[in-house]
């Protein structure tokens, strides 16, 4: 038992100074990083998304169709994946512009022949808020997606606009290496450009969550 105690306040000890140097580190970059210098970066993001999809249909194309009125205003969850691309600039350690592409892949909860997945694009800016642990960022920008549907066989072509808003964690590994999460919210209009399903337009609503890192240059 005393020699469990022992194992147990060691690996405590070492553990605490090892958050300790590394909490160090990442305020000694920060504090090094010149306010008066501007930063390219680019970043990488693997994260998880989920929420609710409303899928609409015009009233002259299901009129008649068994079960047709299912498809006039249907309400479901969706989940899916999302890889995501990021370059940016950053001035006076506070302030961010960025434009990334989002590859995202989504599918009903209850369904999975039906999907959608294709091509995300934002441009926004975030707010940097530097402290000795980690750095906060909230951010928020517009959104343009062109997406593929796909019902069973059928599918079609949509494109759609939208906004989101995001927090965020950042920690320096070192002066050009830095690694992240974020929580994202995102909401969008979809229009059905082409295809032959019944869905006419698709209002999402849904949260991320990822990871990632980020190289500055």
């Amino acid at each position: 038992m005393l020699k469990m105690q022992r194992i147990v306040l060691i690996v405590g000890v070492f553990f605490c100074f090892n958050t300790l140097a590394l909490a160090m580190q990442h305020s000694y970059i920060n504090y090094m990083r010149s306010g008066a210098k501007n930063y390219i970066f680019v970043s990488q993001a693997v994260g998880g998304e989920y929420g609710e999809i409303i899928s609409k249909a015009k009233g002259s194309d299901v009129a008649g169709l068994e079960g047709g009125d299912a498809f006039l205003n249907r309400s479901a969850n969706w989940k899916g994946v999302g890889l995501k691309t990021t370059a940016g600039l950053e001035v006076f350690n506070f302030m961010q512009f960025e434009f990334g592409h989002t590859f995202v892949n989504l599918k009903h909860r209850d369904d999975g022949f039906e999907s959608l997945s294709g091509s995300r694009f934002n441009v926004g800016t975030k707010l940097v808020f530097r402290s000795p642990l980690l750095n906060l960022e909230g951010g928020l920008g517009v959104l343009g997606s062109r997406m593929d549907y796909q019902n069973g066989f059928v599918n079609s072509d949509l494109y759609g606009s939208g906004r989101y808003y995001s927090l965020g964690t950042n920690y320096f590994l070192h002066s050009q290496l830095s690694v992240f999460s974020y929580y994202m919210v995102t909401n969008e209009h979809f229009v059905r450009n082409g295809g032959s399903h019944l869905v006419n337009e698709m209002d999402t609503s849904t949260d991320s969550m990822g990871l990632g890192f980020t190289l500055w240059l």
